[in-house]
């Protein structure tokens, strides 16, 4: 039997691919890279449309039928829509986080303005607030361009003297945020007014006795608003507080409410309106910069009335107040007050009558009381011109702290 036999190198070298294979195998790889690449390139045009399937359809740039058949504003009528009444309430506590409702049975008397030595014209009121107002925002807070003009906030601007300084600051080319507590008619149709001349005006209803809705309010304005240039604290409140010793011993009860009050409006309101809104007076860009004028009263400095005395103690701390303040916001903010003789006589009590009236005025030099036009004057010099004058109480009485 033959066996053939094979030499050892022979069976152990490797068989080589022929040109064929090797062709074959790279077929192979590009076909499964364009495979790849094609599967990545539809996941890619997948997305795409899916995307573009969220979007709007209509081409930009154009209009719709109903755009361009719509007519176009009244300009009058879109100088009316700058009044906004939004209710103080809906501001949120920056404490809390908590949209702030006032109690249904709080007094208030946050509107009431001097009368002769600030007696108010408005008294307290209980009851429910109406917070439809709310839904509406105020004009500075619309996505438009901020007005150049400078803005003033004046509280206590329904009637009477807050609204007769409303006009004087609207004739000089400011905008107004104007605060009204129970003379809700008359204020909406002041702004309403000022707001139809060109003005922009935005009305808030605020109780000044209720502290925690005023700390909300003065700092959400604070930092919301992009500057503010002047704020003038004129709403008061103004009572009777008697005290007697009768013959048999016996005190008149004391109404520690009544004092409580007037302090709460007369002066924590404005220091803290004052305190939450100083971020926003010190980006005034007013060359005199930015003004506080409170209304004080001549007799909380040195004339004190008799049955008067709570009332005294809270414009005597108000007068403490300018002085405080004219430091520790100087420079950004100036801070006065003008101290009130008798600037309207109220319509109701003894000094509406006649007699009493010329009693008054028969110890007053000038012989007259002041008009609203002339205070209105005054404090729009010293809030917005007056460059050199803080801390200062200017009393506009007439001379009748002289006698």
């Amino acid at each position: 039997m033959l066996v053939a036999s094979v030499p050892a190198s022979a069976a152990s070298s490797p068989v080589l691919p022929t040109p064929q294979q090797r062709a074959a195998v790279s077929q192979g790889a590009l076909l499964t890279m364009a495979l790849l690449l094609a599967v990545i390139a539809s996941l890619v045009l997948w997305s795409v449309l899916r995307a573009m399937r969220h979007r709007s359809t209509k081409p930009i740039g154009t209009r719709s039928e109903s755009d361009r058949t719509a007519p176009r504003p009244d300009p009058w009528a879109e100088s009316g829509r700058r009044l906004a009444t939004p209710d103080a309430s809906d501001l949120e506590d920056t404490r809390t986080g908590e949209a702030l409702s006032s109690d249904a049975g709080e007094a208030s008397t946050g509107d009431s303005e001097p009368a002769p030595r600030n007696e108010p014209t408005d008294g307290p009121t209980a009851g429910p607030r109406d917070a439809s107002q709310a839904s509406q925002r105020p004009s500075w807070s619309r996505s438009r361009p901020p007005s150049s003009a400078p803005l003033v906030l004046i509280t206590g601007a329904g009637k009477r003297v807050g609204r007769a300084m409303a006009q004087h600051f609207a004739n000089r080319g400011c905008d107004l945020i104007l605060t009204y507590n129970n003379s809700r008619e008359q204020a909406e149709t002041l702004a309403r007014d000022l707001s139809q001349g060109g003005r922009e005006v935005t009305l808030y209803q605020l109780a000044l006795d209720d502290l925690h809705n005023v700390r909300a309010f003065a700092m959400k304005l604070g930092t919301t608003l992009p500057r503010l240039d002047a704020v003038i604290h004129n709403a008061s409140t103004y009572e009777p507080t008697p005290f007697a010793i009768e013959a048999d011993g016996i005190a008149t009860p004391i109404h520690h409410e009544q004092a409580e009050r007037q302090m709460r409006v007369n002066a924590l309101a404005p220091f803290i309106l004052s305190l939450g809104l100083a971020p926003a007076m010190q980006r005034s860009t007013l060359a005199a910069r930015a003004g506080i004028v409170a209304m004080g009263d001549i007799h909380a400095m040195g004339h004190p009335r008799k049955q008067h005395s709570a009332y005294a103690m809270s414009k005597a701390a108000l007068h403490e107040m300018v002085r405080s303040l004219a430091r520790d916001l100087a420079p950004h903010v100036r801070v006065n007050a003008v101290a009130l003789g008798v600037a309207m006589w109220p319509d109701a009590g003894p000094e509406s009558l006649p007699a009493e009236q010329a009693k008054y005025l028969r110890r007053i030099p000038l012989g007259r009381e002041a008009t609203p036009e002339e205070i209105a004057a005054f404090v729009s010099h010293l809030a917005l011109d007056a460059s050199y004058i803080t801390g200062q109480i200017i009393p506009i009485d007439g001379g009748r702290g002289l006698t």
